[in-house]
């Protein structure tokens, strides 16, 4: 079988969703094929040159508890990738936290509020991704 790769506008779309065990960074199994679909697009469409996986916060504690889960699920995401064969170099990952409405993603849910975002195609700026969130921090060793 031939893989399908969706895609929206800037987004790569994995054809499910992406689950965490409720109220941690870790992700529950079914969660693999779709993030092997987001690789397996990287590995065809290598004029993307950069990916910002984005996480936003759910209802885990407080907004501020909730936000820094989001930044750890981002790093979570991004670690499975390049453990799997995506440069380091190609991804960014950011936790975004509640809008100012004090309004979540997916309330009540295990999925979680996940977007990949095509920054740059062969090396240009396509997208800039939400005016928010935190960026992870490096995630190339050097």
């Amino acid at each position: 079988d031939t893989p399908i790769y969706l895609t929206n506008g800037p987004h790569v779309v994995p054809p499910g969703p992406i689950v965490f065990v409720p109220g941690e960074a870790r992700l529950m199994p079914e969660s693999e094929p779709n993030l092997e679909n987001v690789r397996g697009y990287l590995a065809k469409f290598t004029e993307v040159t950069k990916l910002t996986v984005y996480v936003w916060a759910d209802e885990a504690g407080t907004p501020e508890e909730a936000h820094q889960l989001a930044i750890k699920r981002a790093r979570v995401l991004s670690e499975w990738l390049i453990a799997h064969g995506v440069a380091c170099q190609r991804l960014s990952a950011t936790g975004v936290e509640q809008d100012k409405t004090g309004r979540i993603h997916r309330p009540g849910r295990p999925v979680t509020m996940v977007t990949f975002t095509i920054e740059e195609k062969n090396g240009k700026a396509i997208d800039n991704g939400p005016p928010f969130g935190t960026p992870v921090g490096k995630l190339c060793p050097n």
